[in-house]
């Protein structure tokens, strides 16, 4: 799990440009690589470059706020300019998104004409959509089309395709999918689902009367016809059943899901008699399947924020929550040269609390003061260091960072962590049974000390990482 996760949250970092003025002057590569320079630049061909403090954004991403587009700069520094581009969301590159940039180098949004056919870019994150559609009509406000998108390059499909085994008809020039009956140019007619629009075979009711549908080609017959041992006669011109002869064979059907539901398509689920006849059924929208990560810490006077990503479609959406909430949740660790990880749980608020007043109570057996709580950027590196604990069992960060030097600015001067202790009494014992640990806890320098505990889901219950860091204000 936390593996897939740092595929996830990868591709956040972002970088932040400042504003691109279509008329301001770029001023030349040369003379600003290496500075302290942040912004647009171009070379002598007139390729455009970005510096950020004079070093070249290589193989990222840029938003531009004025223009409201975003710019992707490739490898060698250059703006991808007129072209699509995999952007990857993963160090190693296995995982990310198609984007497509304009001849100015901005993201395309929405619909778009290339390569001999249409395309569509999500209007927020301008990722290449595959596979169903519903998008706006053009010029025509208000009205929408279901349209279809190849799986494999993307382009919106057109005429008749076979999607996941089923049939479907896209018109020739809009590629709206087709829905209801359908006359072919030499008098074929068809059915096409009026919800799904899958071609629809066999027996097929619909409009309040039954027609006959040949079971391979799709096309609805006329006149007398055996099927289902029976004859059955179908009106000559309207295909409409007149009558039947013989003993009418009895439907089994049974049901196989032919297209999967997600957060932003229905599914299809289609029944199946041994005579060749079919019908199909909608499956409701599956919900976004969310993973839940905190973006901002909660402090002991302010709501921390989670960030919630559906898995399938990308959908964000924020929600505050308080340091007592014990509701387990993904929580980001750094891990250096632009590289996160995450762990599963949630903070021990009780369990910290009852730490505390276990080490005030031993230092005034042993005659030395008690300790204030530590203010809230202590608490909140405290915090951090919990849940990195869960990762790196160490005093050094999995950053690669000393503790103490990482938060000497916060007054921290000595760091206690345990794991694995199942109160606090417990752990309590164990760190006044080691001598450097005990050294720590009597220590009559510090003036105050941040306490946490995380508690790390692991399958089966939760494993406790506990950190005192001690400080002086």
């Amino acid at each position: 799990m936390k593996r897939r996760m740092m595929l996830l949250l990868a591709g956040l970092v972002l970088m932040m440009i400042p504003s691109l003025k279509a008329n301001a002057a770029e001023p030349p590569l040369s003379e600003k690589i290496g500075t302290n320079y942040t912004g647009m630049v171009r070379d002598q061909d007139g390729k455009r470059y970005f510096l950020d403090s004079g070093i070249m954004a290589r193989d990222k991403e840029a938003y531009d706020p004025v223009s409201n587009a975003w710019y992707w700069f490739d490898a060698d520094g250059t703006m991808a300019v007129d072209k699509d581009a995999f952007i990857p969301t993963n160090p190693d590159r296995t995982e990310g998104k198609w984007v497509r940039y304009d001849v100015n180098g901005a993201m395309v949004k929405g619909e778009d004409w290339r390569y001999g056919g249409w395309y569509w870019f999500d209007p927020t994150t301008g990722e290449m959509i595959k596979g169903f559609v519903l998008i706006p009509v053009r010029e025509q406000a208000g009205a929408y089309k279901w349209v279809y998108y190849d799986d494999i390059n993307g382009q919106m499909h057109h005429g008749e395709s076979c999607i996941n085994g089923g049939w479907y008809k896209f018109d020739n020039i809009t590629g709206e999918m087709l829905h209801g009956e359908y006359c072919s140019p030499e008098g074929n007619w068809y059915y096409y689902d009026e919800v799904t629009g899958i071609m629809q075979k066999g027996m097929v009711t619909h409009h309040g009367k039954d027609y006959y549908y040949d079971p391979n080609s799709g096309i609805m017959q006329k006149g007398t016809v055996y099927h289902d041992g029976a004859t059955y006669y179908y009106d000559e011109v309207t295909g409409v059943l007149n009558g039947v002869w013989g003993n009418r064979h009895t439907h089994s059907y049974t049901g196989a899901v032919t297209q999967e539901p997600t957060c932003y398509n229905t599914g299809v689920k289609t029944y199946t008699c041994s005579c060749g006849n079919a019908y199909t059924e909608v499956l409701g929208k599956a919900g976004h399947d969310y993973l839940a990560f905190v973006t901002q810490y909660p402090t002991a006077t302010s709501d921390g924020i989670q960030t919630e990503v559906c898995q399938d479609c990308g959908y964000e959406k924020d929600s505050a929550f308080s340091r007592y909430d014990k509701k387990d949740r993904y929580y980001i660790i750094d891990l250096g040269n632009d590289e996160v990880d995450v762990v599963y749980g949630h903070y021990e608020i009780q369990m910290a609390d009852e730490v505390f007043n276990r080490l005030n109570a031993y230092r005034g057996q042993k005659g030395i003061p008690a300790l204030n709580r530590a203010d809230e950027i202590l608490q909140w590196a405290c915090d951090i260091r919990a849940n990195e604990c869960s990762y790196l069992f160490s005093h050094t960060r999995p950053n690669g960072e000393n503790v103490l030097d990482s938060f000497w600015q916060f007054g921290s001067c000595a760091e206690n962590i345990a794991m694995g202790y199942p109160t606090a009494e417990a752990v309590m014992t164990g760190w006044m049974n080691s001598d450097g640990h005990n050294r720590n806890m009597l220590w009559d320098y510090p003036s105050c000390v941040a306490i946490s505990v995380f508690a790390e889901a692991n399958g089966y219950g939760y494993t406790y990482y506990y950190v005192q860091l001690f400080g002086y204000e």
